[in-house]
């Protein structure tokens, strides 16, 4: 398996360095994440509202109907 990996041809000596590279790539990759999460859940913020006023109105008209 070590056969096809990208890196078994890293000289020992380097892997210290590439495990760094590595491990920040895979913090900023979180990072990116969880800012795109968190943008998403504030443009959702406004929609979220409006379905809770639909189903309000739903409730309303349900109740109306009996």
């Amino acid at each position: 398996m070590a056969d096809d990996n990208k890196y078994e041809k890293i000289p020992k000596p380097m892997l210290p360095q590439v495990q760094q590279q590595v491990t920040d790539r895979i913090a900023a990759l979180e990072k990116v994440i969880e800012t795109q999460r968190a943008t998403m859940e504030e443009a959702l913020t406004g929609i979220k509202e409006q379905l809770e006023e639909a189903k309000g109105d739903l409730d309303y008209i349900n109740q109306r109907m009996k």
